[in-house]
């Protein structure tokens, strides 16, 4: 036990320190002739790089675990990275941008074919093809619209690594194996040195396809989790950036002029606009994401899938009406869950008129 505490400690103490020297590298040296080859230059190369063989190494050093339901085959890790940075790598292109997403869903096809046979996402409920199809598909775009949280300084780095400090803390609690737990803490202590140059005000930042890809692994993780039975576990972590990208979209969904942009339509940019400053708005999505973690880890011993993602959703969406309208004085709890009642009924309603416009 004592040898592999090491062996885990050396190796996310080797990623941590490897990463935060290449980003202090890249922003001394942007503007270098030597940073001709696009990849390199990326912030999301050392992020991948520097994983992948932090991953690596605890893959094979590690001794055996007996804590997993369905083994982790060394090509599930390698077509997880090589997929992400396939896509990253063909999106710099723009004839092939315009495909981006196409892309995405074709490596997590690909990923998805990798899964174990006897591994049903909804546990039945569909037809194998269709709960294979149904993991693809919100893979995917788990990982396209990755890009959306990227609006602000802070807010990926915090999205991150705050989810992926719960699946190590659920790797304590036994609900997924050890390995799965390092794996996520290579990911978290990485995208830590790269908040230490992302914070308010930035000197790196990802470019869409980085943050794609970045989306494209943090999804991958999950999914192991997912095997080992902690799919829920893993929706309450991600709860933010879902109700973010899905408000946005419902926005974007009703045709208005002003909402046809879906990062603006975002809470913490809409926040930003009210004149909060980034770093701010970036601790407080970390207060609401470490909340939603704790609820996460509770969720291995809730009755059902169900209640505690509800919960989260309410939370969610309180906390976020409640940071976007901070300089209005303080209200009662019914009269900003009538607020964001209200919102979502005009959301509906334009999104109906346009339905019967277009018929």
């Amino acid at each position: 036990m004592n040898l592999t505490f090491l062996i885990i400690a050396a190796v996310l103490l080797c990623c941590f320190f490897a990463a935060y020297l290449w980003f202090a590298v890249i922003n001394r040296r942007l503007n270098d002739i030597s940073f001709g080859f696009p990849f390199f230059g990326n912030v999301f190369f050392p992020v991948w790089l520097v994983a992948f063989a932090g991953c690596t190494a605890l893959y094979f050093l590690l001794p055996e675990q007996n804590d997993q339901l369905f083994d982790i085959s060394f090509l599930n890790v390698a077509a997880a990275f090589i997929s992400a940075a396939a896509v990253c790598l063909l999106s710099l292109h723009a004839r092939i941008a315009r495909w981006n997403y196409a892309l995405f869903l074709a490596a997590a096809i690909l990923n998805t074919l990798l899964l174990p046979q006897d591994f049903m996402l909804f546990e039945g409920t569909l037809p194998f093809w269709l709960d294979r199809l149904t993991i693809a598909l919100i893979w995917s775009l788990f990982a396209w619209a990755y890009k959306y949280l990227d609006g602000l300084e802070g807010i990926v780095a915090v999205q991150t690594v705050t989810p992926l400090c719960g699946m190590v803390i659920l790797a304590f609690l036994g609900a997924i194996p050890i390995l799965t737990g390092c794996f996520s803490a290579v990911f978290a202590l990485i995208m830590t040195a790269y908040a230490v140059y992302n914070w308010y005000p930035a000197q790196l930042r990802l470019t869409t396809s980085g943050c794609q890809a970045l989306g494209f692994l943090t999804a991958w993780l999950f999914m192991l989790a997912a095997r080992e039975g902690s799919a829920s576990c893993t929706l309450i972590f991600s709860l933010y950036y879902i109700v973010e990208v899905i408000w946005a979209g419902l926005k974007k969904l009703s045709r208005k002029p002003q909402y046809q942009e879906i990062v603006p339509n975002t809470f913490y940019y809409q926040t930003n606009l009210s004149g909060l400053s980034p770093d701010i708005i970036s601790e407080n999505i970390f207060k609401l994401d470490a909340l939603l973690v704790i609820f996460g880890c509770f969720q291995i011993y809730a009755p059902n899938s169900y209640s505690l993602a509800i919960l989260g959703v309410i939370l969610t969406f309180w906390f976020l009406n409640h940071l976007r309208n901070w300089q209005v004085a303080e209200r009662s709890l019914g009269e900003i869950n009538r607020e964001v009642v209200k919102d979502l009924k005009e959301n509906v309603e334009d999104i109906k008129k346009n339905l019967d416009k277009d018929i």
